[in-house]
């Protein structure tokens, strides 16, 4: 099922966007009455890396490399 959300202004379909900026800002706007809505800055959490198996590739026949 998709799910598609209307403007609470005049009903009609939301179009979901993303500003690229870092870290991205979502959005919801309305192209018949000129709605939008923006989402807070998400905070941005770093953490180390470590593998805990071998990296393995597949290429796009679906084959380990």
């Amino acid at each position: 099922m998709i799910v598609i959300e209307t403007c609470p202004v005049c009903g009609s379909d939301l179009h979901d966007l993303v500003v690229c900026t870092y870290p991205p800002i979502s959005q919801k706007c309305c192209l018949s009455c000129g709605y939008t809505w923006e989402s807070e800055r998400e905070e941005i959490v770093r953490i180390p890396f470590s593998p805990k198996e071998k990296n393995t590739t597949i290429n796009f026949e679906g084959r380990l490399l």
